[in-house]
């Protein structure tokens, strides 16, 4: 009696779900600034096959495919079950990710990657190269590691030609994070004058200042005003790591970041030659397909990024020492010396790649079963 109750409760859930997200569905379709086609070219579909579909995606998956027209669902006949639904992968990748079982102790290990500060630490006592982390701000004081005092914010000021980019402790997605500069008694944000008394009340949600990366002058030429970083993810397949994805980062339109989420530029990095495929995507809302960068003019196909295999296997390598994480999005700036890990991310988001390198379901579901082997990219 109390299975079929749970059963019972399961079902009505689902469809209270459904029911009550057909509207948002039906507003998804209907708004114009993310329900566009990346394949304009191309015969679209009817909005209300669109929006069929969408409804089938929703009863089978439990969630509003945000990702749909990137996909490019809107044209020709994409094989749908190929893509892996976001609410499956995420649940999936979390189990995995947030728990670890060594003999009869379970632990995560999460915030090797999640606190930017201690990611610094972690990678610096294994010596592999990553930007030195000069302090980190708490409240209206900064730990300066250097000189191991803790001052205002005022002293920032003692440190004329201080270049510097300033990252949430526990932030995502480039979340609050922004160049800085002391010029002079002047501070400059984002290139532009800040008082110390604004800039006082943007370091208090806690940041890291870290020295500021100089990329290979080969990936500025792509887009100068910001650091441009391979995407690579690895996956723990039994005793192996593998190579799962590797994509190129890359800002635009003035952005000083080169996150998907805010306007960047995404597209899969050739893992035989480490060069640029033909197509680069936008995030919805933010943009279509571009095959050469809006400013910089460089077209994509064929580019080569340096280091690339190195990039990979540094990675690779660095995972392994996480044992306790399945799958890690790392951050991989190219300098003139080589590869620099930037980030570690637990919580990387599959839809970017497949909307760039198509579905990626079979892939991810096969790293799930033990590998033999080897390993490398």
């Amino acid at each position: 009696m109390v299975s079929i109750l749970k059963k019972l409760n399961r079902f009505a859930r689902k469809w209270f779900f459904i029911l009550t997200h057909v509207g948002a569905v039906t507003r998804f379709v209907n708004d114009p600034k993310v329900a566009y086609s990346y394949y304009p070219d191309l015969p679209a579909k009817s909005k209300a096959r669109v929006w069929f579909e969408l409804i089938g995606w929703l009863f089978r998956h439990g969630e509003v495919n945000v990702f749909y027209y990137s996909y490019g669902f809107d044209v020709g006949s994409v094989d749908q079950s190929a893509y892996m639904p976001y609410n499956e992968f995420k649940a999936l990748r979390n189990r995995l990710n947030d728990s670890a079982r060594i003999g009869k102790h379970a632990t995560s290990y999460l915030v090797l990657l999640r606190d930017k500060y201690m990611f610094s630490l972690f990678l610096s006592s294994l010596g592999f190269p990553t930007p030195k982390v000069l302090g980190f701000c708490m409240g209206d004081q900064i730990e300066w590691l250097d000189t191991h005092t803790t001052e205002g914010i005022d002293s920032l000021m003692k440190r004329p030609g201080l270049k510097v980019f300033c990252k949430t402790i526990l932030g995502e997605s480039a979340e609050g994070a922004f160049p800085l500069r002391v010029e002079g008694d002047t501070l400059l944000l984002d290139g532009a004058p800040v008082t110390l008394s604004d800039l006082t009340q943007r370091l208090r949600g806690g940041f890291i200042i870290q020295e500021f990366i100089e990329q290979h002058p080969r990936t500025a030429e792509l887009y100068p005003s910001c650091l441009n970083t391979l995407r690579i993810n690895t996956i723990r397949k039994g005793n192996d790591i593998v190579l799962f994805a590797a994509c190129m980062k890359m800002g635009a339109n003035e952005s000083t970041r080169d996150n998907w989420a805010s306007g960047g530029l995404l597209g899969v990095v050739d893992r035989e030659t480490g060069r640029l495929t033909r197509e680069f995507k936008y995030r919805p809302g933010c943009g279509g397909i571009a095959v050469k960068h809006p400013q910089s003019g460089i077209v994509f196909e064929g580019f080569e990024i340096p280091y690339f295999k190195e990039a990979v296997r540094m990675a690779i390598e660095l995972h392994s020492f996480l044992y306790g994480i399945h799958s890690i999005g790392w951050d991989v700036a190219i300098t003139k010396n080589g590869p620099l890990i930037i980030e570690g991310n637990d919580n990387w988001v599959i839809a970017a790649h497949q909307g760039v390198e198509g579905g990626l379901k079979a892939r991810f579901l096969d790293t799930l079963v033990p590998a033999g082997k080897g390993g490398s990219c």
